[in-house]
């Protein structure tokens, strides 16, 4: 899609107005770098996860985002040969990755 289109449909303010409403930072750097897709079986897939979150908050069971939060600063360090990370980053780590268990 052309940027003239998506300057006619105000595409900026409705991806703002999406990523105000993001759980995290990630969900917001996510809302923020999409774009329209012209390929059928991407835009089957976002559909289809729209679709499942939105059975969720259906049911009134709240997302499992709990302990959702940017690790990749900590990740990055432990990839660094010789670096240790502190703490509270490995607890971080381990919050993230029971909210990704739940998920």
């Amino acid at each position: 899609m052309d940027e003239g289109t998506l300057s006619k449909l105000e595409f900026d303010k409705i991806r703002e107005l999406v990523a105000s409403y993001a759980f995290s930072s990630l969900g917001r750097e996510k809302v923020i770098s999409l774009e329209p897709s012209g390929d059928l079986d991407e835009v089957e897939a976002r559909l289809r996860m729209t679709s499942e979150m939105l059975e969720l908050l259906r049911t009134g069971e709240p997302p499992p985002l709990e302990g959702i939060r940017d690790i990749r600063p900590s990740l990055h360090r432990c990839s660094l040969e010789g670096s240790v990370l502190e703490p509270e980053e490995l607890r971080a780590v381990r919050e993230v990755l029971g909210a990704i268990y739940k998920v």
